[in-house]
């Protein structure tokens, strides 16, 4: 059963009980400093709650507080102590975990993503959130600005491939170049069968100056 909102006095540092963003920008210089010098893996989580623009919008930013809390506390219940979790802005959170590889951050995605899903009560009505989820893994010499920016990214191209998903780092620039490639197929598809049922109708633009005077062609 989802939760159901409980009408109170709402402050986001007691909602949430997690530091804000610039404890996370500590952790992430201490967390990976620790990581270099001892030379385990270190993975981070970008993770951004979908439609929080829409959710305010239709109960308010108290609901979407809630909604916030909630979301915090399902990541809390699948992370238990795993790692280091920090409140980077309103609805967006940093999740580092330490000595954790790929395999395992994915995994851990996939639940955290699960145990977000389940439907949310407020004011009588079900909503069913989503969370938006981008895994960097710290490369050997990387700066934490850049560790940090690249789980960003990554966060980003879910949402883009609407919401409710994770994307790795490594994966960010395949897709993009994936879509292109596949929006290119697409043009040459609808042309192709345009020129063969003869759906293409050519129309000629004729070139005028300001005057309305036609302009001589150049080739």
């Amino acid at each position: 059963m989802g939760d159901e909102m409980r009408m109170g006095p709402i402050s986001p540092e007691v909602i949430s009980g997690l530091p804000g963003r610039a404890h996370g920008y500590k952790a992430i210089r201490h967390q990976v400093a620790i990581a270099q010098q001892d030379g385990r893996p270190l993975c981070a989580m970008w993770i951004e709650i979908d439609r929080m623009p829409s959710i305010n919008q239709s109960f308010g930013t108290k609901g979407g507080e809630f909604v916030v809390a909630a979301m915090i506390g399902r990541l809390l219940t699948v992370c238990g102590d795993q790692g280091c979790v920090s409140r980077m802005d309103s609805d967006e959170i940093l999740l580092l975990l330490p000595g954790m590889n790929q395999d395992q951050a994915v995994r851990l995605a996939k639940e955290i993503i699960a145990e977000s899903a389940a439907p949310l009560g407020i004011e009588g009505l079900q909503i069913h959130p989503s969370i938006s989820i981008g895994i960097a893994c710290l490369e050997p010499d990387e700066e934490p600005l850049n560790f940090l920016i690249r789980a960003d990214s990554a966060m980003m191209v879910a949402k883009e491939n609407f919401g409710n998903t994770f994307y790795l780092s490594g994966e960010v620039l395949a897709f993009n170049a994936g879509r292109a490639g596949s929006k290119d197929m697409e043009i040459e598809a609808s042309l192709r069968t345009g020129i063969q049922s003869n759906g293409l109708d050519l129309h000629f633009q004729p070139a005028v100056n300001r005057g309305g005077a036609s302009c001589p062609l150049r080739h």
